[in-house]
């Protein structure tokens, strides 16, 4: 009890290239390569575990010099088993070069639902470690698509768009978001630049789900107001963030995420809505104070995880009273 949990196996840095073509059925494929700089905590082998999600499959792997790695992943399971050549000594690392494809993305009217916001690339079980990320995603060019860190290139060919983020420090997992996105760019004093990607054919759909015809606007100024605002009074209160540009983007879920200047937000959120309670100024705002808390400041250990969460709530909270005047 009294020995911090750790991982066999960290992973240093990753460098992924993805490729998201359209499929037959108006959907996206996935396919990735992975190159993964391994290192190990304490001794590992022969065998060692990584997560990926269960839809996803290998299809080969190998090493930094060529030769084939062995790879076992059993259909329908996360676990990834990767059989290292020798054991690996604390502080010894290896390069592993993943090769993999499945079902990972879904698709209603314009969403697109991306199963896993993490477990899109292999990872560590125990999820904690830092590494460096250089992403690149070949991507159809009449939607848009970001991930976190930096967008240092793009450039499209034809009806294909290649992009390339890379985070300028280790952070803690990677995610991106994918659609036929509308771009509108923020203005704020928040030391961010602020890029929200909604979806006007999605809530049009949604609408005419549940017999809205005409009415369903989407509420971009509501929720492009409070990510301004909530991210100005944070910067006043703790400081620059730790990122240089943040994206806001919609996904077709009920929850929000927030990544190292990524946020995924609920359609909801964006949905028209006459509360005068200010939980959506909360939930807007919660996410936006994660580049501070679980970014800025991260946590030391799992144990003290929900502490970037009650920083979170918290700074939500006081935004909400401070912009509503109201206790």
């Amino acid at each position: 009890p009294a020995r911090e949990r750790t991982g066999e196996v960290a992973v240093q840095g990753y460098t992924i290239e993805t490729w998201l073509p359209r499929s037959a059925l108006g959907t996206l494929s996935f396919a990735a390569r992975a190159r993964l700089e391994l290192t190990a905590q304490e001794p590992v082998g022969p065998w060692i575990p990584l997560e990926l999600h269960s839809d996803l499959t290998v299809d080969s792997a190998r090493w930094a010099d060529g030769s084939p790695a062995t790879v076992v992943k059993v259909k329908r399971d996360p676990t990834v088993w990767v059989a290292l050549r020798d054991t690996l000594r604390p502080g010894a690392s290896a390069d592993l070069e993943v090769f993999y494809h499945g079902d990972l993305i879904d698709r209603f009217a314009a969403f697109f639902f991306i199963k896993s916001s993490a477990a899109w690339y292999p990872r560590p079980l125990e999820g904690r470690s830092l590494a460096t990320f250089d992403l690149t995603f070949h991507s159809p060019a009449s939607y848009l698509l970001a991930s976190v860190g930096d967008r240092v290139e793009e450039q499209t060919d034809g009806n294909v768009v290649t992009s390339r983020w890379v985070s300028h420090a280790p952070i803690r997992n990677a995610s991106f978001n994918i659609g036929q996105f509308d771009p509108l760019e923020v203005p704020h004093d928040s030391g961010l630049a602020i890029t929200l990607l909604y979806s006007d054919e999605a809530h049009r759909k949604i609408g005419e789900l549940f017999g809205r015809l005409g009415s369903a606007k989407v509420n971009k100024d509501g929720v492009a107001q409070d990510i301004a605002a909530s991210a100005g009074f944070f910067r006043r209160m703790f400081g620059d963030p730790p990122e240089r540009s943040l994206y806001v983007t919609e996904i077709p879920y009920l929850h929000g995420e927030a990544f190292p200047g990524l946020l995924h937000l609920s359609w909801a959120t964006f949905e028209p809505s006459s509360d005068g309670k200010g939980e959506e100024d909360v939930f807007r705002a919660h996410e936006v104070a994660h580049q501070w808390w679980g970014i800025g400041v991260d946590f030391a250990t799992y144990h003290d995880q929900w502490l970037s969460e009650g920083f979170a709530q918290f700074s939500g909270l006081w935004y909400m009273q401070v912009g509503r005047r109201n206790n």
